[in-house]
């Protein structure tokens, strides 16, 4: 499968709805994100729904992406619920409708959307409206029901081959040294990106607790004069080896894997073209 550096660009997709007792099924939504993608796998962008059933409004999402997962917030402007005979309307007037006053409309809850790639322009995944209190505005609370569903979004960008000039060769299948370098070095960032996210906590704490611990013995025992500057520089080999050293077992550790997978394979003799072509799909 081919992999995806970056999802910067526009995406087109819909979303449905898990059916409910007390809501028949309704019409998937078509929905487009124009995302920009920063550092270490974050991204940020708009949202805006289409067709009869979607939010109206420009929302905006936050996320972050290291292939092929991808989860992201999606926040539109008004809140929109379904009600039991198959529409949407906004909170608003679902209150009003009910006999109570909103003299505002009420923001969306976040929709919180996970899914993984399934090829470099497709994605799929699952989305989630928790079961939390709405707040009005005026002391006013209204409980929402959970609310569950599907989404998928596709890349409209299509990818041509480069033309070849006549007399020019086709390279061959065997790689220069330098672009197995490159992949390695894509593995590590993409695996550094991941464990980032994941460790950035402990990073913050241990450097919390270095700088709180620095200032409680300064305050409280000014005769004492630690090695601050060796203290500082063995902290720092730690955070970095924190930082490093598991994204670099990450890799090991897969090529380890590949590598046995593939010694481990049976030798057969070679499958016609479209035996092979047949066995992929």
């Amino acid at each position: 499968m081919d992999t995806l550096k970056k999802v910067t660009g526009t995406w087109q997709g819909t979303y449905s709805y898990e059916p409910v007792e007390q809501i028949p099924k309704l019409d998937s939504v078509p929905f487009t994100l124009t995302i920009k993608q920063g550092w270490f796998g974050r991204f940020t962008g708009t949202v805006t729904d289409g067709g009869p059933r979607g939010m109206p409004g420009t929302g905006i999402i936050k996320g972050y992406f290291s292939f092929p997962r991808i989860k992201f917030t999606k926040r539109m402007p008004v809140c929109y619920v379904a009600t039991p005979d198959g529409r949407a309307i906004a909170m608003r007037e679902y209150l009003a409708e009910q006999g109570h006053t909103c003299e505002r409309d009420v923001p969306h809850m976040p929709i919180s959307y996970e899914g993984e790639f399934v090829n470099a322009s497709r994605a799929q995944g699952a989305w989630t409206i928790r079961a939390d209190p709405v707040h009005l505005g005026d002391g006013r609370v209204v409980q929402i029901t959970e609310a569950r569903g599907s989404w998928n979004i596709e890349s409209k960008v299509t990818h041509h081959a480069l033309p070849r000039a006549a007399g020019s060769t086709v390279p061959s299948r065997s790689s220069p040294p330098w672009q197995h370098q490159k992949t390695r070095l894509q593995e590590f960032t993409a695996a550094l990106r991941e464990h980032l996210h994941r460790a950035k906590l402990i990073g913050y704490s241990l450097l919390l607790v270095v700088g709180v611990t620095q200032i409680f013995i300064r305050e409280n025992f000014p005769e004492f004069h630690p090695p601050w500057v060796i203290i500082g520089t063995a902290l720092m080999i730690i955070l970095f080896s924190i930082l490093l050293v598991p994204p670099l077992l990450m890799v090991v550790r897969a090529r380890k894997k590949s590598e046995s997978r593939r010694h481990e394979l049976p030798k057969t003799p070679p499958t016609p073209p479209l035996a092979c072509r047949s066995g992929d799909s």
